[in-house]
């Protein structure tokens, strides 16, 4: 979809207000209004208007359900058909072996046995030679069928979270109950055939050890754990636990006047309003179709309550759908934390990281927007826990406290003071709930314990979802900032060894361009950080510009026409462009490459041509390729390029010639029109020429002429003017 489209913004919109409503859960959403709390005093008597039932609240229905699905027995399912093939192949096992024996007897080549990779050499030669072959063989297969007929499970023993005691056990359509230790595991049956061995054969060792490997052959898993079927009953009896746990009747008293309101009277007051809303509504199908379309409006008041905002005061976030999708991204994403956190780990509301979308919003575009997405996030919450006006307060404070802390953070190691702040707003208000719900102090401190640990872990958490979203959507926080202010950055240095001239040129503007900006408010430090990078496509023809020029070298441009100057003038807007871009410099570094010269005429050039007589007609070949500035921190770093530039030109630089200077560049790019796109006024471009005037007065303060002293012992000064002046001096004084 193309930028600003109205179709993406709506989908976009609809598509976070259907993903926060699935977010919140049914259950937790009901919450009558009016109701008495516990402990409250009423004025007057309450009278059931008409019959209903009581019903269970839903913790304790829930551990009813829970009670009640332990009580179910797991279920083993006897596999007979493996009792059957066992038979079979018991069978076909003993004529295999009496067909070998007779083959050994009358002097035949011993064809091999099925399975006989399991009996030792030993086994194999009493079952083929003695006169106890037939009793070992028939001794295990009766051991073998019998255990079989027992039941065995499989493994040697029942995994953790599989059935315990006692178990159902299931033969066909016949069940019945047994202990868990009753049953067989293979391991317990492998014991039991070694041990009934030994009492059959006693001595015989060699007959025990061939009755237990043929046995072996035989002893296969037949009692298998019957998962489904048992969740399935676990299910069914928790369905059939009743929901209700009594009833009222038409014109009984449900609490008299004065009286106390107890848990008991409470349960009965939030049934009838269950009922009367079921009633009213004509059905349990309107009871919860209102509450989820409750959620909905809500969430859509939230995402339209942003989205104004948005619109009347962040025009330029508002028009990039980069960024609202950014926005959206992270207001998802805290619901989604949110969510997973209490509603799928169990966890507490408190250990909820609720602090990140409040923290990201202020890093990634200001303060300001941090302070309205904390209130945002504040409702979606409240809402995600029912309308919980307590959790909605708590929110609201430590986004607020979480957004205020992180305005100044330049560095990732300053994110311990996040830390403090946001620990600091949970125990506040943790603690000023719990004041007003006169909680214990032992759950109080509780909760302490968890919000501190929330205050911990939401700026790590944070710091790790910034470097993506830097990333992603090539964000330019001030983090970012600082680290590509530094000298020892690829480019930079680059510059510094290709350009030096262009190096420190681009080092003064910064100082000029973060001093204006303070001066109106604007962004100092993306204005510095984008003066050192303004000029970084003159790195691929360095020595085309004269600040690169050597005293003394020739001017590369003598050579060539005006109008292949103008080109590769021009062109060092494109290479910069393309630079940044590489090195993966933020969008609005490289918005500044791109519009810090923006339709501005090469005068000199143009000059040059004209004095060449080529017409007028030919102006628009000697302009920048723009756009204009679009920001304020692009036009200041503007005006600072042209002002540092021509400072240097000045002869003398007095305090008037300097003033002069830098009006007349200010008034010639505003009435060129050079300044229309951006958003400074006059009184932003009064403020920032006093600010050019002054910082650039400071650097070409007037110096003292120290003396020299000669061989004669006379002071010899270097400036003519100083000697005058010391001259006439002198004179004055005889």
């Amino acid at each position: 979809m193309q930028r600003g489209s109205t179709v993406y913004k709506w989908t976009l919109g609809l598509l976070v207000v259907a993903i926060l409503t699935v977010l919140a859960p049914e259950n937790r959403v009901f919450r009558p209004i009016g109701l008495p709390r516990e402990g409250d005093i009423l004025k007057s008597d309450i009278i059931a208007p008409f019959t209903f039932f009581v019903m269970k609240d839903d913790a304790v229905l829930e551990q009813e359900r829970q009670v009640a699905a332990a009580e179910v027995l797991s279920l083993f399912d006897y596999k007979a058909s493996v009792l059957e093939a066992q038979k079979e192949r018991a069978e076909l096992f003993f004529g295999e072996i009496e067909k070998a024996r007779q083959q050994r007897q009358a002097g035949g080549q011993f064809p091999g046995l099925t399975g006989d990779r399991q009996l030792s050499e030993e086994t194999l030669d009493l079952l083929l030679n003695t006169q106890k072959a037939k009793a070992v063989e028939a001794e295990a297969e009766r051991l073998g069928m019998s255990l079989l007929k027992i039941g065995i499970i499989p493994g040697d023993s029942l995994r953790s979270g599989e059935p315990t005691s006692p178990v159902r056990v299931r033969r066909g359509d016949v069940e019945y109950e047994r202990e868990l230790e009753g049953l067989l595991t293979e391991v317990k049956a492998r014991e039991t055939l070694l041990k009934e061995a030994r009492v059959k054969f006693k001595d015989d060792d060699l007959a025990v050890k061939a009755t237990y490997e043929v046995g072996l052959l035989f002893l296969v898993p037949n009692l298998i754990y019957n998962e489904f079927e048992t969740e399935r009953r676990k299910k069914e009896t928790m369905e059939a636990v009743p929901t209700t746990k009594g009833m009222v009747l038409k014109d009984e008293k449900i609490i008299g006047s004065h009286e106390r309101v107890s848990r008991t009277a409470l349960e009965k007051l939030r049934s009838l309003a269950l009922a009367k809303e079921e009633k009213e509504m004509l059905g349990r199908s309107w009871s919860l179709l209102f509450p989820m379309l409750g959620r909905l409006l809500l969430n859509a008041f939230v995402v339209v309550f942003l989205a104004a905002y948005l619109f009347f005061y962040r025009q330029k976030v508002f028009g990039d759908n980069r960024l609202l999708l950014l926005l959206s991204l992270i207001t998802v994403g805290q619901m989604v934390i949110a969510y997973v956190v209490q509603t799928v780990a169990g966890a507490s509301e408190y250990l909820v990281p609720i602090a990140i979308a409040a923290m990201l919003t202020t890093i990634l575009f200001d303060a300001q927007l941090g302070g309205v997405m904390a209130l945002a996030i504040a409702l979606l919450f409240g809402n995600l826990q029912g309308f919980d006006l307590a959790t909605t307060l708590m929110a609201l404070m430590v986004g607020t406290a979480a957004a205020y802390s992180v305005t100044k953070v330049r560095h990732r190691r300053e994110f311990y003071r996040p830390m403090l702040f946001i620990s600091l707003a949970y125990i506040f208000s943790i603690g000023l709930i719990g004041m007003m719900r006169l909680t214990p102090a032992m759950i109080l401190l509780q909760g302490f314990g968890l919000g501190v640990l929330s205050g911990v872990s939401a700026p790590i958490i944070t710091s790790g979802i910034l470097f993506i979203f830097e990333g992603l959507f090539h964000i330019s926080t001030d983090i970012t900032l600082l680290e590509l202010s530094d000298s020892n950055r690829p480019l930079l240095r680059e510059m510094a060894l290709k350009a030096p001239g262009t190096y420190h040129h681009s080092i003064n503007v910064g100082y000029l361009a973060e001093a204006a900006a303070e001066a109106i408010g604007a962004h100092s430090l993306l204005a510095r950080v984008a003066s050192y990078y303004h000029d970084i496509g003159k790195l691929e023809k360095p020595e085309y510009f004269v600040e690169n020029q050597g005293h003394g070298s020739r001017n590369p441009h003598d050579r060539l026409a005006p109008s292949m100057s103008s080109l590769i003038l021009a062109a060092h807007i494109k290479d910069g462009v393309d630079l940044g871009a590489r090195a993966r410099v933020p969008r609005a570094i490289i918005d500044v490459i791109q519009q810090h010269h923006g339709t501005s005429l090469m005068t000199f050039f143009y000059q040059k041509a004209l004095d060449q007589g080529m017409g007028r007609e030919v102006q628009e070949a000697y302009r920048y390729p723009g756009p204009r500035p679009e920001t304020k921190e692009a036009a200041i770093v503007m005006l600072a390029d042209v002002v540092e530039a021509t400072s240097r030109t000045l002869e003398e630089a007095t305090p008037s010639r300097l003033k002069g200077m830098v009006t007349k560049i200010i008034q010639e790019k505003f009435t060129t029109g050079e300044l229309d796109d951006c958003e400074l006024t006059l009184r932003d471009l009064h403020r920032i020429g006093e600010s050019f005037i002054h910082n650039l007065s400071g650097r070409f303060h007037q110096r003292i002429e120290y003396p020299q002293v000669e061989d004669d012992g006379q002071q010899k000064y270097r400036s003519p003017r100083r000697a005058a002046h010391l001259a006439e001096s002198k004179n004055g004084s005889r």
